[in-house]
Order: structure tokens, then sequence, then C-alpha cells
């Protein structure tokens, strides 16, 4: 947060550092702004040569130029513990959204007066704004079919106010409020799941170094996020490096950015970090998968058969948007009078979806019906 007030405040004033990293909704306003650069020339031809479609996409611009190098990918996997599955008598990793509900009560754990030791499955809640969103389409919204935003020619509205967008909704007052299997009185995120208080719960790859550093004798897995009756995927969200137009050392940034991305960094990063490379393809990694088994898991999913990639759209207000969404969902997920009533969740998401059509017509980005 304090980098991006920084970054905020330095480029419109044409200051700023050489390069910049960023998520990739945070990069292209300033390319909008003609405060970022396009990538051109060599390094825009070895990123179109080296990194997948997919990636490559997602930092095109519309006026088919690329806005920033995608260096780190953040596709979401489950992660979950295999002790506590194993106590539980679950032999398998649930492949649909019922099934890990199911599974998730099975594995949830409660003291003498009923509150719970262990959630069952540990869904984000609160902080972090675009990212409590995210998590949020990740585990509700793409497996029951519910957009984020609809598309037509270039003109955008909210997707979600409807049963599919009611249904996602409800994944998360049911586990709060009907199922119990979760609750706003634990440790949660990857914290929480090193200290044994979360069976499962979804995040990128960092979790395994975070894990081998504060919770090195935990024994556990990932498997993709489950399926829906709408839909199966993961959000393969991208971290940025861009090149501000201030720098006044461009060729240098560039030629720094190669350098990093190169095969031996590009392993290296991924080793030391767990921070997950988009520059897979033609990569030799060595012995870290066989150290680190499930980094390759996360790899794979990138191209695993019949499981959608989602991407953020490359349009200036999407970080508001999801913004202004988390803001509404967190005061949701507080409401229980919510859970098992359709109509309320029905009114919650239209009011959500009308400020979210506001800001795009404020951009006049609004598809009219």
């Amino acid at each position: 947060r304090a980098l991006d007030e920084k970054v905020a405040a330095a480029l419109p004033a044409g200051q700023g550092p050489d390069l910049l990293q960023l998520d990739d909704y945070g990069v292209y306003p300033y390319y909008v702004n003609e405060e970022i650069q396009p990538i051109v020339g060599e390094t825009a031809e070895y990123v179109r040569q080296n990194w997948p479609e997919f990636a490559v996409r997602a930092v095109t611009a519309p006026d088919g130029e690329l806005y920033g190098l995608p260096w780190i990918a953040l596709p979401k996997m489950m992660f979950y513990n295999r002790g506590m599955f194993e106590a539980a008598g679950i032999t398998t990793t649930p492949e649909t959204v019922d099934e890990m509900m199911q599974m998730a009560e099975q594995l949830t754990v409660r003291d003498d007066a009923g509150n719970i030791t262990t959630q069952g499955i540990d869904l984000r809640l609160s902080g972090g704004g675009a990212g409590t969103m995210q998590k949020y389409w990740n585990q509700a919204l793409i497996p029951y079919g519910a957009a984020v935003l609809v598309e037509q020619d270039g003109k955008y509205r909210a997707g979600y106010a409807n049963e599919q967008g009611a249904a996602a909704l409800a994944l998360y007052l049911d586990a709060l409020y009907v199922r119990e299997v979760s609750t706003f009185d634990a440790t949660h995120d990857a914290e929480g799941f090193g200290l044994g208080q979360g069976a499962m719960f979804q995040r990128e790859s960092w979790v395994v170094d975070f894990l081998a550093a504060n919770a090195p004798d935990i024994d556990y897995g990932v498997f993709p996020l489950p399926k829906g009756p709408g839909g199966w995927g993961t959000v393969a969200s991208t971290l940025v490096l861009g090149l501000p137009a201030a720098s006044e050392n461009s060729e240098a940034a560039l030629e720094f950015m190669r350098w990093l991305t190169n095969e031996e960094n590009t392993v290296g990063v991924f080793d030391l970090s767990g921070w997950q490379p988009w520059r897979s393809q033609g990569v030799d990694f060595g012995d870290l998968f066989q150290r680190k088994p499930v980094l390759e898991e996360f790899v794979e999913v990138l191209s695993l058969e019949g499981h959608e990639l989602y991407a953020y759209e490359n349009i200036p207000p999407i970080l508001e948007i999801h913004n202004r969404m988390a803001d509404r969902l967190v005061l949701a997920f507080q409401d229980d009078s919510l859970a098992g009533n359709q109509e309320a969740q029905l009114a919650v998401l239209q009011e959500m979806a009308e400020e979210t059509d506001r800001i795009l017509a404020d951009w006049d980005l609004l598809l009219e019906e």
C-alpha cells in the first residue's frame, strides 16, 4: 500500500524509479496516462517468444503494445492439511464445490463450548481490498458462473447481480452461518494454516516457502480450485515490471528486465521466494521440483485441460471496481440475516452492481442493457 501511494504521487509528477513492479491492474492506468512506457523492440520480442500466450495477452493494451513485462504468475490453488484429512477419514481431495464444503464440515473442529478451533475451510473474509475480492472471484464467482464484468464491443457492465451471483454469495454465508465451517475468530491465511487453525485455504505459490520457514513440520498438499455448476478455473493475475516514462535509464532498465527473467534467474527467484514465474515453458528447473514438488503443481495448473484462466480487464477503473466490491462484500459477510435469504442477497448484489455500473459510466465504458 505504501508503494502504491508513492507511485501515485511520483509518476504524475514525472518522477519515480527507473523500474517498478505492481499488479497488472495497478500498472495499466499509468500506461493509459502515458506515465508508463510501452515495452518495445528487443525486450518485447523476447517476451513474445518466451512467455505463454495468456501472459502476453494479459499485458497487451488495446493499442497492441505491451504495457509491461509479465514477471510473476499468480494462479491460486487450495492448500490442504494431509494430517487433518486423514484424521477426518477423507482419502481424496474434492473435485467440486459441493464436495469441498461437505469435506469442510467433516474437517471442522470445535471445543466443548462449540467454538471453532480448526476451520474446515478458511475463507478470505476481510482485508486487502482487491485481494479479498480476488479470492471471492476464485472461490465463488467462477464456479457458479457469475462474471465480474460482461463485455461487448469494448463496453462493460456488472455481471453478478443474478441467481449465479447469489449462489456465490451464499457459499460464503452458508460456510459462516449454516454449515459453520469458517469463522472470523481465527488466525487466517498462511499463518493460520501453519498454526493448524485451518484445514484448507486458497493462495499462491509463495506459501510453499512461507511454510518451509514457519511451519516446516506440516504435511500438506495442493489441489486445483474445485469445479462448480457454472465453471472451473482460477484468476491468474500478474505482477508486472513497468518502465516509467520519466526513467532516465530506460535501456539499462530493459536490460535488467531481461537479466532478471533469464533462465537462471527465473529458476532462482522461484526457488528463493516461492513466487511463480510466468516464464516456464522450456525452462530447466533442475531438481527444484524434486525438492519442492508443490511448485510443479502450480506450473501444471496453468495448462490443465478444461481449467480456465481468468485475467483482469485492461480498463483504467478495474482496481476501483474490485475495491468497492470488496468493501461491500466484507459488510455482507458480517450480516447473518442474509444467510438463506436469496431475495436479500440479490438486493445486496443489485446495489453493488449499480455502483460498478456507475464507475464504468464515469469512464464512458458502460454497456447499456
